[in-house]
């Protein structure tokens, strides 16, 4: 086991106040033989100075990329994994970090266990003071798929991505419910493994809890380009169809909602009838979609299934865009119910 290389890829972004605490925690961790690969997505504060200091003091161990100009946290994903040598791949946000025996222990319990693709592990989330806010671990692997949907806490065969064409969307927002799509169509084999001491920092001023206060150009645009590419670059079945177009209603009706509760009803009436178009156009199996239930898919939070059927049905009975135009008005209040990744 020894000899296994573990690439650690880690995306970053004005992250000064933390990146020492998230690469300490790497370089601490029992298991050595790691590659820790960090992407500065054009920060505009001294991420990079940081970034380049640690790799001064540690060059056998930190590699690092950037970009001067701003393209999102799946581009830095996505260049660090062509980039990384290890036969397993972790991916990290740069606010977070891993206790000192996490890769030591994951990759024993994945060496036991050959045959999985991806381990799935639970996490702790804290507040940016340590403070634990709750712990999510999975009694079965259907729960560990459909609600661990970020990329992190989970350790993944990087031969398994690359077969499968894994990539993530590159833009700044709800990438992961995009790849979530294409992981779920390449049928992993895998396994839950409870250690759940990736803790992931909840972070009032990071990007997943400022971005989400407008919304962004181009991210219909290129989320919806993102899922048609993966329809067209395989020879899907009905159901793999299905799955995406599920995937896609899911990620327009989570952005609408997690973003459309600052915005004016314009800027709703607009996002909302460019989403719908598309929808109808480019993923009409989300029409009576079997996955749109209170009982698919297997192993999703009950609120999120509830969420889904009840905006369908609002779509149905044509009254949705009425009620985003409301949700605009009073989102910051209802914003709240809608669940985390």
């Amino acid at each position: 086991m020894m000899n296994k290389v573990v690439s650690i890829i880690v995306g970053e972004y004005n992250s000064e106040s933390f990146i020492e605490k998230n690469v300490r925690s790497l370089l601490n961790q029992t298991y050595k033989n790691i590659e820790i690969l960090l992407y500065d997505d054009a920060s505009t504060d001294l991420t990079r100075e940081i970034m380049k200091k640690m790799q001064a003091e540690f060059p056998d161990k930190i590699r690092i990329f950037y970009s001067d100009e701003n393209k999102g946290v799946g581009y830095g994903r996505n260049y660090c994994l062509a980039q990384a040598k290890g036969e397993y791949v972790l991916f990290m946000d740069h606010d977070d970090y891993i206790h000192d025996s996490y890769v030591e222990r994951v990759l024993k319990f994945a060496e036991k266990n050959p045959d999985y693709d991806i381990v799935y592990t639970g996490f702790t989330s804290v507040d940016d003071t340590g403070k634990i806010r709750y712990i999510r671990r999975f009694k079965n692997k259907e729960m560990a798929l459909r609600q661990s949907i970020p990329l992190f806490a989970k350790l993944y065969k990087r031969q398994f991505l690359i077969k499968n064409q894994l990539k993530s969307c590159e833009g700044r927002v709800i990438e992961d419910i995009l790849y979530q799509g294409g992981l779920e169509i390449s049928t992993p084999n895998i396994i839950v493994y409870d250690y759940p001491f990736y803790y992931y920092v909840f972070n009032r001023k990071s990007i997943k809890n400022t971005v989400f206060l407008k919304f962004q150009e181009g991210i219909l645009e290129k989320s919806y380009k993102y899922l048609k590419g993966i329809k067209q670059k395989k020879a899907l079945t009905q159901e793999q169809k299905q799955v995406i177009s599920y995937y896609s209603f899911y990620f327009t009706c989570w952005y609408l909602l997690k973003t459309g509760a600052y915005v004016k009803e314009e800027d709703m009436r607009r996002e909302y009838q460019t989403a719908i178009k598309t929808l109808e156009k480019d993923f009409v199996e989300f029409r009576g979609n079997p996955y749109i239930s209170l009982f698919r898919p297997k192993g999703a939070k009950l609120i999120v299934r509830f969420v889904l059927c009840f905006i369908y049905f609002l779509y149905q009975a044509k009254l949705l865009e009425m009620f985003f135009i409301f949700y605009a008005k009073n989102g910051r209040f209802f914003r709240r119910l809608w669940p985390e990744l």
